[in-house]
This record gives C-alpha cells, sequence and structure tokens, in this order.
C-alpha cells in the first residue's frame, strides 16, 4: 500500500465523505452548510492527493 492511500489525512478524509454520503442518502435535514463544505475540501485533497500519484506512476512508465 502506498503512503498515500494509507495516510491519516485519506483515511480520515474518505471517512468525513462516507459520512455525508451516508446523510445525504437518509435524506438527513440536520446537515449543515457548514458539514457539506468539509466534505467538498475532504474530496478535493483526495482528488488532489489521486492526481498527484497518478502523475508519479506516468513519469516511473515513461
Amino acid at each position: 500500500m502506498d503512503a498515500f492511500a494509507g495516510s491519516p489525512e485519506m483515511q480520515r478524509d474518505l471517512h468525513e465523505m462516507q459520512r455525508t454520503v451516508h446523510r445525504i442518502r437518509r435524506i438527513d435535514v440536520t446537515l449543515a452548510p457548514e458539514e457539506i463544505r468539509t466534505t467538498v475540501e475532504a474530496a478535493e485533497r483526495i482528488r488532489t492527493g489521486t492526481l498527484i500519484k497518478i502523475t508519479k506512476i506516468r513519469e516511473r512508465l515513461d
């Protein structure tokens, strides 16, 4: 397992996204805008980290 996928930050961000998706599926009316913002920020960190890893893998393959 690479360092990014196993990092505490990645695990925290994934947990944040899963928690919010679960609440949205249940149509949780108590979901505050700040909580949605936190989830969007977590998703952006995951996206950025994933793009960095993909770039590094491509560089190694070239």
